[in-house]
């Protein structure tokens, strides 16, 4: 163990807690594991990359698009209701949301179970 090292004093601790001799304590080093993880992993080793060259892909030219839906007719006008004919739901819908907005409920306890008029 070097007296130097930081983890030389983790082990002796834990040698002095549960009883052994720090001394005959030995890490095992693997030396291969340390040069296959250079050869994997060139960038974090410092050494040169080989990598060929790859070609840009060609772009394929865009054909040209039909269109989704023809030209649209000019639009015809809306017939006007007749004087005297009754409203349908349609037009009762629109002249009720024609109408201006009602005053919003006062505030106070009872604002919420208050019907609106």
């Amino acid at each position: 163990m070097n007296p130097d090292d930081r983890s030389a004093e983790d082990v002796a601790g834990l040698f002095r807690k549960f009883g052994g001799d720090a001394h005959a304590y030995k890490e095992f080093d693997a030396a291969d594991a340390q040069v296959q993880a250079a050869n994997h992993w060139p960038l974090l080793s410092g050494g040169p990359i080989d990598r060929t060259p790859v070609a840009a892909p060609a772009i394929a030219p865009i054909p040209p698009v039909a269109p989704l839906f023809p030209a649209a007719a000019a639009p015809q006008p809306v017939p006007a209701p007749a004087a005297g004919a009754a409203p349908n739901e349609l037009q009762a819908l629109f002249a009720r949301l024609a109408e201006p907005a009602r005053p919003a409920a006062p505030p106070g306890p009872m604002s919420r179970w208050r019907r609106p008029t």
